[in-house]
């Protein structure tokens, strides 16, 4: 597995591009670290410059976590078809944390001294690579849960923890990680660990980014959107 860790920078570098940040210089010549919650993601900017710049930062967010995903699954798979004596289920774990890779870029961004978002349009776009359709139900749950409650922390959590269900739909169906050729495949009762290695380390990620956030639900003091 080690063979591929240089084919994985592409997720983690692209991931690490820091839009929110980047939008507040360009288009207003402020720094989103000193406005609001100080953080570059798109609430924040949504906050600060206006609910169009908000949705334009998530657009773009999700946008480098799947643009990440996709060089680096070309790059690995590439190199896949170079080696004498392959090892697929190498592969399969290797791609199956590649979505991690672009969430921890975006979250500890080496152009933002190692700070960043909180991961969650990241989480999005890498996995959307992987499994549109079922992507779809955490999309919902998280449209619909900022609708209901008003708590983007709290729809990010939610759509975050329904990462396993979507990604078990989607393996159950396919048996396969790599969905474009169809290579690498899983056996009928193999997918599971690969569900829980893709997605737990990202659940528990984005916990602890947004731990200030979950004191602050508990406390009935969080932020609402209006």
């Amino acid at each position: 597995m080690f063979d591929y860790w240089f084919y994985i920078l592409p997720a983690f570098m692209l991931g690490s591009i820091p839009s929110g940040y980047l939008l507040g210089k360009i288009l207003f010549k402020k720094d989103i670290r000193q406005f609001g919650s100080k953080n570059i993601g798109s609430t924040n900017v949504g906050r600060t410059f206006g609910s169009r710049y908000g949705y334009i930062t998530l657009f773009l967010d999700m946008l480098k976590g799947y643009l990440g995903v996709w060089v680096s699954y070309n790059l690995l798979t590439s190199k896949y078809m170079l080696l004498e004596n392959p090892q697929p289920e190498e592969m399969n774990l290797t791609i199956s944390l590649l979505p991690l890779f672009a969430v921890l870029g975006h979250a500890y961004s080496p152009f933002m001294q190692w700070k960043g978002g909180k991961g969650v349009a990241a989480t999005f776009g890498s996995f959307i690579f992987f499994n549109f359709e079922y992507m779809l139900i955490c999309l919902s749950a998280y449209l619909i849960t900022i609708k209901k409650s008003k708590f983007v922390s709290l729809g990010s959590i939610i759509s975050t923890c329904l990462l396993p269900l979507t990604s078990y739909l989607y393996l159950k169906k396919n048996l396969k990680i790599i969905h474009g050729n169809g290579n690498y495949y899983f056996g009928a009762n193999d997918y599971i660990p690969y569900v829980l290695v893709q997605t737990l380390p990202i659940i528990i990620l984005v916990m602890f980014l947004h731990r200030e956030n979950i004191k602050r639900l508990k406390q009935g003091a969080e932020n609402q959107i209006k």
